[in-house]
């Protein structure tokens, strides 16, 4: 009879026949085990490295194994088994690069602005999942400008991500160790920072919600900013390097 860890291991390969099965014997997909899912394993190769993300890569649900490894099949299934989809799902989709997976994941309920707590067997937790000030907190955002996942980037912010985040800036122009070996080298890191001067041209053409338009979004929710002229988009720790000094070059055109 197939057990817990066999339910991820399924998630993590892409085996919908078994992952239905456990889910037909009434076992848990947001259930954690310590199990490190092959996505990480070859992509974070220094343990040293995967013991510093606090197990954020160590602790695997169905959800998280299917988000991780791009398993856009078994998303499917937890979906329409389970309804609701967990935070931590959105925000291993995200921090991995999964586009599609992402997408899906967006499409059928989950947040943009989801937040990887600490809940019990993944649940959100009582964090609030609005709140960018807080530094410690790892969301789907800024885990895809920290990793340079601009095609996530983008889609998060079309589903109401706080891109006036300053934090997820800051994350995207340090680098941020350990990165993924899939993406070390590929530019990404610039393109999101590109993608944050596209979503400062946005606003100043018609605030938040020409920014969820621009990047593909449709209706906006309303997104407040902190500082009622507008966002302030500074570096973490610095008195310059304000985003909100830059401009889109003219020549650039906006793709709605």
């Amino acid at each position: 009879m197939p057990a817990f860890l066999d339910m991820v291991k399924a998630a993590e390969r892409g085996e919908v026949d078994l992952l239905t099965r456990c889910l037909d014997l009434g076992l848990n997909p947001r259930e954690r085990h310590q199990y490190t899912v092959s996505f990480y394993q070859q992509n974070i190769p220094s343990e040293k490295h995967r013991k510093q993300m606090d197990g954020f890569s160590t602790e695997s649900s169905a959800w998280t194994a299917a988000a991780a490894c791009g398993q856009l099949e078994c998303l499917r299934v937890l979906v329409s088994r389970c309804g609701c989809v967990p935070d931590r799902a959105v925000v291993h989709a995200a921090a991995c690069g999964h586009t599609e997976c992402l997408r899906f994941l967006l499409e059928s309920g989950g947040d943009a602005k989801a937040v990887d707590s600490d809940g019990d067997n993944g649940d959100n937790g009582d964090i609030d999942s609005t709140s960018s000030d807080d530094d410690e907190l790892v969301n789907a955002f800024r885990m895809a400008c920290a990793s340079g996942r601009a095609d996530c980037v983008r889609l998060l912010i079309a589903h109401g991500a706080d891109w006036e985040d300053d934090y997820a800036k800051w994350l995207a122009e340090q680098r941020p160790e350990p990165q993924l070996e899939c993406y070390r080298g590929d530019g990404g890191h610039d393109l999101v920072l590109w993608i944050f001067q596209q979503a400062l041209f946005a606003w100043r053409q018609g605030g938040n919600k020409r920014v969820r338009i621009a990047f593909g979004g449709q209706s906006a929710k309303p997104v407040t900013s902190r500082d009622p002229h507008g966002p302030s988009l500074q570096k973490k720790g610095s008195t310059c390097g304000c985003l909100s000094a830059m401009c889109m070059p003219r020549k650039v055109k906006m793709h709605h």
